[in-house]
C-alpha cells in the first residue's frame, strides 16, 4: 500500500510580478489560498477502505509558485506532502511538481485549470498506471477532492473522494 501513498496534491518565470498574476487572478488558485483540513476514504479495488485525513496550507510564494503543502495520515501512515505550482509563460500552461514523504524524485503532473476545478495527471513508472488527481471548489470553504489510481487497461486500482473544509482564521 506504500507503494499506493498517493501521488497526491517546475519552471520558474523571470519576472515574479507576473508569474503570480496568473495565480492570484485566477478563480480556482485565488480561492484556494489558504488552510484546510480534510478527510476521506479511498476504496481499493479488493474492496479495502483507505481512510485519509490531511491538513495543509496552500499560499503563493515570492518566486511566483503556487505551493501546498501540508502532512497526511493514509490508514494509519503520516507523510509530509507538497504541491509546487508554477505557470509556464511560454506554453500558457500550468505545471506541478508532486513530492512527499519516502519519494526520491518529485512527480510531474499534467495540469488541467478550468474555473473552479482543476486536475492532475501522471504516469507511474513503467507499469502504464495513471494517478488522476482533481478539487472543485464547491463553496468559498469546500473543496471536493476525487482520486483515481487506475491500471493501463482502466480498471480502478483505489479510488475516492476527499472532503476539505477551509480552517476559521
Amino acid at each position: 500500500m506504500k507503494s499506493l501513498s498517493l501521488l497526491l496534491f517546475s519552471a520558474l518565470l523571470s519576472s515574479t510580478a507576473f508569474a503570480q498574476k496568473p495565480f492570484s487572478e485566477h478563480e480556482y488558485f485565488s480561492q484556494a489560498i489558504g488552510k484546510w483540513k480534510s478527510k476521506g476514504d479511498l476504496v481499493a479495488a479488493d474492496g479495502n477502505t483507505v481512510p485519509v485525513s490531511e491538513e495543509l496550507e496552500s499560499k503563493i510564494t515570492e518566486d511566483g509558485t503556487f505551493v501546498i503543502e501540508g502532512s497526511r495520515n493514509m490508514n494509519g501512515q503520516e507523510q509530509d506532502f507538497r504541491w509546487v505550482f508554477s505557470f509556464n509563460e511560454s506554453t500558457d500552461l500550468f505545471e506541478c511538481d508532486y513530492h512527499h514523504t519516502g519519494m526520491e524524485n518529485p512527480v510531474r503532473m499534467e495540469v488541467s485549470v478550468v474555473g473552479k476545478k482543476i486536475e492532475m495527471r501522471a504516469p507511474l513508472g513503467n507499469s502504464g498506471n495513471e494517478l488522476v488527481v482533481s478539487h472543485e471548489l464547491t463553496d468559498a470553504d469546500t473543496v471536493d477532492g476525487y482520486v483515481l489510481l487506475q491500471s493501463v487497461d482502466g480498471q480502478s486500482l483505489l479510488e475516492g473522494k476527499i472532503v476539505y473544509k477551509r480552517e476559521a482564521e
